[in-house]
């Protein structure tokens, strides 16, 4: 395996250890914040995490990172043996360390070399050498420091002419082989806590785990293709039956297994949160409490990646907005610390994220205002529910912030939110009440390739909805519409006036669809306390479906989320019912494109 390979694997694993030293160094502030002490276990972890990192960049030759990473592993060497975790303020600049590595091994990732940062490893090589004269000043003075006992931090000046068996066609100094191994003492430790640290596991590419999912999708329909093949209609096949029913449950097997293999704990994510925390809270000089559950939920990868950025800026703004200084606590009769929770927890077919603080809570009235200022607000806002009045801080630019900071501003930041979550299809709910605190949660389907569908038909097109989104299905059989102005037609359903939509009206399909069936049924789509029916001719019943993207061509269209291909190798389209509700209530902007992308809808249907 040459470098550029090992190179590429390292990356990955240089992270990890980096994200691990980091946990470490908070868990062990806050110990010495709690009860006075740092735990010599979690000390000697954020050691090895070093230890590690250095040892292994050593063996590709990334020098900086060796340069850098063996200051730091001195000092917490250092305050360890010597027992002053308590008596210097060393985080800060491990802290800055970490975000220095994270730099560095960013350019590793494109460019293969930890070189560019000469002057920034110059400033955090300083700081860490001013810490480690501290300590050394301190131990001269209790006379307990052995002589020469920091002669070893000169280590990376010598040069060596060969050092690494793996790349002996280099010729550049050899660093690591000239910085002294640590004290035999901790060798075994590192032994011991490396074969128990040691998983099971193996990397693999997203791309090979993005390819293996398109085969199953295509498996999942080829199954279903067979199955309910129409050659096969009306016919006795109690054997096939019985064969299909046991491929079936294969296909179902292999498709958990499959999916599994893209989840991922939102651990990480929750715990790189930690940091950002400890630095905001440092910034806005407010006390408070982070408490993390549900760590453990799993997600699809893909949605990792989108929901770090919402959840970082509810974070800051419940920080800076959400939660009150002390003073200002203390005069409410609150405890002196706030609280801010971030929480998850799987919930049928999705996953919330829920951050929530015990701060003031959301002025129903000063987002009214503000609304009012910017021209935003429609319709009489006495009649507004609070959650209408709550979703006004997603639009663009909103925020009723006296004072903006550096950190946030109330409403800065949250269509960010609005718009990664949208692009999940998930959801975003606010439930606050004023001087109690707020929480925001964040709704994501669990995974984003194959979906629980609701097939149903329109004059002979079949269509999809995501049975998730329907809250139940009507027969209009014997039932009595009303006709409260012009063409609208409402049932009332157990005292719920639903409206009922027909798809020409929402799509604006250029030929219509002939509605067939004298007995059509209504599907109704629940939204945030909205309700919608959707009149159909027949509902054909819900199977897994795979979601396939639209072609450049039409992918603009709007009111249509994607395809999916039946049993019977029919093409169904599946529809955004987010569109649908936005284009009811006239949320939606012109309606020009989508008419126009529309008519290439109807060839694919």
């Amino acid at each position: 395996m040459d470098r550029e390979h090992l190179l590429s694997e390292f990356v990955s694993e240089a992270r990890d250890l980096i994200d691990s030293a980091e946990t470490s160094l908070l868990t062990l502030e806050e110990e010495i914040e709690t009860v006075g002490q740092g735990n010599p276990e979690t000390l000697n972890k954020a050691f090895r995490f070093f230890h590690t990192l250095k040892g292994s960049s050593g063996l590709l030759k990334l020098e900086t990172v060796v340069k850098i990473t063996h200051l730091g592993e001195t000092l917490l060497d250092i305050l360890r043996n010597q027992d002053k975790v308590t008596e210097f303020d060393f985080s800060d600049d491990l802290m800055e360390t970490l975000d220095l590595l994270r730099r560095i091994f960013d350019r590793v990732e494109e460019e293969r070399t930890d070189s560019g940062f000469e002057q920034e490893t110059e400033v955090i090589r300083n700081k860490l050498k001013e810490q480690l004269d501290r300590i050394s000043k301190s131990s001269e003075k209790e006379k307990t420091a052995p002589e020469n006992k920091f002669g070893f931090f000169e280590e990376v000046a010598p040069p060596a002419p060969k050092g690494f068996g793996f790349f002996e066609e280099e010729t550049k100094p050899a660093i690591v082989e000239k910085i002294p191994a640590p004290s035999s003492e901790v060798n075994p430790v590192i032994q011991e806590v490396q074969t128990v640290e040691k998983k099971k596991d193996i990397r693999i590419t997203t791309d090979k785990l993005d390819q293996l999912m398109d085969f199953m999708g295509e498996l999942v329909i080829a199954e279903s293709n067979v199955i309910h093949h129409p050659e096969l209609e009306g016919l006795r096949l109690e054997g096939f039956r019985s064969a299909a029913r046991h491929l079936h449950k294969i296909v179902r097997d292999l498709q958990e297994v499959t999916l599994s293999m893209r989840m991922v704990p939102l651990s990480s994510t929750f715990q790189k949160m930690n940091r950002l925390v400890r630095d905001l809270q440092k910034r806005s000089q407010k006390k408070l409490d982070f408490k993390i559950g549900g760590e453990d939920t799993e997600v699809d990868k893909s949605v990792v990646e989108i929901i770090q950025d919402p959840i970082i800026h509810l974070l800051r703004n419940s920080i800076d907005h959400g939660l009150e200084v002390s003073e200002e606590r203390a005069e409410l009769g609150k405890k002196e610390k706030g609280i801010i929770r971030l929480q998850a927890r799987q919930s049928a077919n999705e996953v919330w994220i829920l951050v929530a603080d015990d701060g003031r809570g959301l002025d129903r009235e000063k987002i009214i205002n503000k609304a009012r200022e910017k021209g935003i607000l429609k319709g009489n806002p006495d009649e507004m529910s609070d959650k209408e009045v709550f979703q006004l801080i997603f639009t663009p630019g909103f925020s009723t912030a006296e004072k903006l900071t550096d950190i946030s501003g109330r409403g800065v930041g949250m269509d960010i939110v609005l718009q990664n979550i949208k692009k999940l299809n998930g959801k975003v709910e606010v439930r606050s009440k004023k001087g109690e605190g707020t929480t925001f949660i964040l709704r994501i389907p669990l995974t984003l390739g194959i979906i629980e569908g609701t097939v149903f038909e329109v004059g002979g097109t079949y269509l999809t909805l995501p049975t998730i989104e329907i809250s139940e299905l009507v027969s209009l059989k014997d039932q009595k519409l009303i006709h409260p102005y012009k063409d609208q037609e409402v049932l009332d359903l157990r005292g719920i006036y639903i409206p009922v939509i027909r798809i020409n009206d929402l799509l604006g399909l250029r030929e219509k669809l002939e509605y067939k069936s004298k007995n059509p049924v209504l599907i109704i789509l629940e939204n945030e306390d909205r309700y919608l029916g959707i009149l159909v001719d027949e509902v054909l019943g819900n199977q897994n479906i795979v979601i396939k993207p639209l072609s450049s061509s039409i992918q603009k269209a709007q009111g249509v989320n994607g395809f999916t291909i039946l049993g019977n190798g029919r093409v169904s389209l599946i529809l955004d019912t987010k569109f649908l509700f936005e284009k009811f209530h006239g949320n939606t902007a012109s309606t020009s494109t989508g008419e126009n992308s529309n008519l290439s809808l109807e060839k694919l249907a």
